[in-house]
């Protein structure tokens, strides 16, 4: 009988950072390289010097929403300093997801939950679930000052990990040795999933905001959107102003 999945002896094994990425190589233009992979693509874009850099990524494409800009910049001030990334669940606020782990997955308290980066080094880390498990929804509404439904933050993840942003990978009960992608497909499963999230380290490195295949336009945000924007980059407005978000009135 197999181990459970992210036990010491069947890690969870996490998404690799270089994994497809429909979204980035449908809407970032590399004219020379129209059919290769992600590593050869960025492998011919320069490294940016721009400490902004993920943010600039962030703002300049056009292609994303409102709360998944915010979503994103959120992500990006809570790991930045855990590039290994966290564990987080999707739910709301009244649910005991405590207990619904402990049901899926053990009792509160066992050992840790063993993780396995998809690296050459075969790095790993390890989180208790009683303490180190935290609600993505809860935290990203309550800095945001949002009201959203777990479907909501699932889907902008996706998106966010298909522009490469993030790097998501999916463990639930059902899952045995191989992490899955986040995916929106419809196939009920046990809830709720454990959301391993890290952040793109080439998004930190990699200026590709002048490589929309679309011309970026300016785009008219509300006055909340902005608001919340600006707390997110610390009331710094100039990349707001340089891509153009422009205050609905």
């Amino acid at each position: 009988m197999k181990e459970r999945i992210g036990s010491a002896n069947n890690k969870w094994k996490l998404t690799s950072d270089f994994s497809d990425r429909k979204l980035f190589k449908e809407h970032v233009s590399y004219p020379r390289l129209p059919k290769q992979s992600l590593p050869v693509r960025l492998k011919s874009t320069r490294d940016s010097n721009d400490l902004l850099c993920f943010q600039t990524n962030v703002l300049s494409n056009h292609y994303l929403s409102n709360t998944q800009i915010l979503l994103a910049l959120y992500l990006n001030n809570d790991l930045f300093q855990c590039l290994g990334g966290e564990v987080f669940v999707i739910a709301r606020e009244n649910v005991d997801f405590d207990s619904k782990i402990a049901h899926l997955f053990g009792k509160l308290g066992w050992e840790k939950l063993e993780v396995e980066y998809p690296s050459s080094d075969k790095f790993s880390d390890s989180y208790y679930l009683s303490s180190e498990v935290r609600n993505l929804l809860v935290e990203f509404c309550s800095s945001v000052n949002m009201k959203l439904e777990p479907k909501d933050i699932r889907n902008d993840l996706i998106t966010l990990h298909d522009f490469g942003y993030i790097t998501v990978s999916e463990m639930t009960f059902e899952n045995s040795e191989q992490a899955n992608e986040i995916s929106n497909l419809k196939k009920k499963k046990p809830r709720p999933s454990l959301i391993h999230i890290r952040i793109s380290p080439w998004m930190l490195e990699k200026s590709i905001w002048r490589r929309w295949k679309n011309k970026y336009t300016e785009k008219k945000r509300t006055k909340n959107f902005k608001e919340r924007a600006l707390l997110l980059l610390n009331h710094d407005d100039r990349l707001l102003n340089q891509f153009g978000f422009i205050q609905d009135k």
